[in-house]
């Protein structure tokens, strides 16, 4: 630093560390009490106070230390800015009880085994942790302090509620004398292969302020929270509600108590709820778990409730719960049956889906509905994208076709169009008709001559309500990124779930019984960028939730 001052007098030094506090159990306090001095050795040493007054300043002579020590303590370079990375993993509990942890988080310190876990997971209390590692910087330098990355890999309005906890926890402590100077957002464009430092190949991407796949620079929901917190306006409806760190749902192994403060969280529940329409169906049921689990306001609605061919009925809904968004569930889904009962199909998945969109867009209400891969005619030799011009074989596919044209025609809906749903929630679906039918040692028929895009349902439901909450509009191809037949997708759910291929069978699109033709290929692809996890991932999934079921 002083080489660089000698060609730039005005640089400054901001030194960064992740800052976090060390909690345990009695039997492990010494430990903590290392980890809780050791935290501060890099800002120590820059500012020379590791000195014969110092904790580790003998233990450190004894290894053949004490010349540096003594000449970094003569002659300090503090740094100009403290900058501090937290993170929900930061703070840690040490705890001897090994037998309550899985094996991964066990180690050792040379003298006793020891569990080592996030302190969120465990603490019976949860605690500012963000907060207090700004303030402890502040307090034991004086030094001016940055809160250098913030960023909670998370969905979106678990990010967007992170940053708006750091914002005024900076605000908080500006206010009482510190000197929070600046708050830096990590990561800006998002990042893929950061969790596992870029080991693998095909890796989830973790969100950012701005979404750049699919070639364009999309800002999401967290820049809208950034400049409303900037400019001191109205928080966008989601980023409401206890982050979940704040929540009870945060444990994950049996709690300890702690001392020390506790986060509060009243007058965090907005008034304003995301409207679900549509809670009978599995899709509609995903959807409220997803977002329960999110900590996200909700109200779901049944066809009593809101009728999409009653324009007074979506009106009076409206009107009553004042939604920030709503998402549609609701719907014509039987493809077969639709081909002998028309005017139903349409009035359900053309006519209603319209006219909800259309009350939406007179509120100004973000709007989302879902359609269909059964809009094409499967001549396209490779997946189809949003730009692709629809022409569907079936009653079920018009329906949808119709309504995604007169949806795009409007300012507000987002149209979601997804392919071959599974589920281990729905034992309707392929999948899990299909593992059913194995574990009876029966046969399964599957059709070798239809390509689809399978879809996890789980993986659907989160990522609609990041593109909800981050007012996305337009029409999304989503699906787990390869396309593949029906008989092909049934081999990879029975291996994944250890169950023997041998009872799988072929079969044609008449021998399936269906009545409502179907496009042989109706593979999806997206202008937007591979936005679900790949399909090993989601199959994987779907076996984990089939085990313990």
């Amino acid at each position: 630093m002083r080489e660089i001052r000698l060609v730039n007098p005005e640089a400054k030094l901001i030194q960064t560390e992740d800052l976090g506090t060390t909690y345990a159990t009695a039997a492990m306090s010494d430990q903590a009490a290392y980890d809780n001095q050791r935290r501060w050795m890099t800002w120590d040493l820059l500012c020379g106070l590791v000195g014969r007054d110092h904790t580790f300043y003998d233990g450190l002579c004894a290894l053949g230390f004490k010349d540096q020590l003594d000449r970094i303590a003569t002659a300090p370079c503090p740094p100009d800015i403290i900058g501090v990375n937290h993170y929900l993993t930061s703070d840690r509990f040490l705890d001897h009880r090994i037998e309550r942890y899985p094996v991964q988080n066990i180690g050792t310190n040379g003298r006793r085994d020891f569990a080592d876990v996030e302190a969120i997971r465990v603490l019976s209390a949860p605690t500012n942790g963000l907060k207090t590692a700004l303030s402890e910087a502040w307090e034991r330098y004086k030094i001016p302090v940055a809160l250098t990355e913030c960023h909670n890999g998370c969905t979106r309005e678990e990010q967007m509620r992170w940053v708006r906890d750091a914002w005024h926890g900076a605000e908080a402590l500006n206010a009482a004398g510190g000197s929070i100077v600046s708050i830096t957002i990590w990561t800006l464009m998002g990042a893929r292969g950061w969790s596992n430092l870029l080991t693998q190949e095909l890796v989830d991407f973790e969100g950012g302020v701005f979404d750049p796949r699919g070639g364009t620079i999309r800002p999401t929901a967290v820049a809208e929270t950034i400049k409303a917190l900037a400019h001191n306006i109205a928080l966008p409806a989601a980023v409401s509600g206890p982050g979940w760190w704040q929540r009870e749902d945060r444990l994950k192994f049996p709690p300890a108590p702690v001392a020390g403060p506790v986060v509060r969280t009243h007058n965090l529940t907005p008034d304003a709820p995301l409207l679900i329409a549509g809670i009978t169906g599995s899709l509609g049921q995903a959807l409220a778990l997803a977002a329960k689990h999110r900590g996200l306001r909700i109200v779901t609605t049944s066809r009593h409730q809101l009728a999409l061919d009653d324009r007074r009925s979506i009106d009076a809904a409206l009107q009553k719960y004042n939604p920030w968004a709503l998402i549609n569930a609701t719907g014509w889904v039987k493809v077969d049956e639709a081909e002998r009962a028309y005017d139903a199909c349409m009035s359900a998945n053309a006519a209603g889906a319209l006219r909800l969109a259309q009350c939406c867009e007179e509120r100004g209400i973000p709007n989302a509905h879902f359609s269909s891969d059964l809009v094409f005619d499967g001549k396209s030799d490779t997946p189809y994208s949003e730009y692709a011009v629809t022409s569907p074989l079936s009653v079920y596919g018009e329906s949808k076709a119709i309504a995604d044209a007169g949806l795009l025609e409007m300012a507000t809906p987002l149209v979601v169009r997804t392919s071959a749903f599974f589920s281990p929630f729905d034992r309707y679906n392929f999948a899990h008709r299909l593992i059913a039918t194995l574990r009876n040692g029966e046969t399964f028929l599957a059709s070798p001559d239809h390509m689809v895009s399978p879809t996890y349902v789980p993986h659907l439901a989160d990522i609609v309500l990041d593109c909800i909450i981050d007012r996305a509009h337009g029409l999304f191809h989503i699906s787990n990124g390869e396309t593949l037949n029906w008989f092909e997708f049934a081999h990879q759910i029975s291996a994944a779930c250890g169950m023997n291929p041998r009872h799988i069978g072929s079969a044609s699109a008449a021998e399936m019984g269906w009545l409502a033709p179907r496009p042989a290929q109706s593979g999806l692809r997206s202008i937007h960028g591979q936005i679900a996890p790949m399909l090993n991932q989601a199959i994987h999934a779907f076996a984990n939730h089939i085990h313990i079921m």
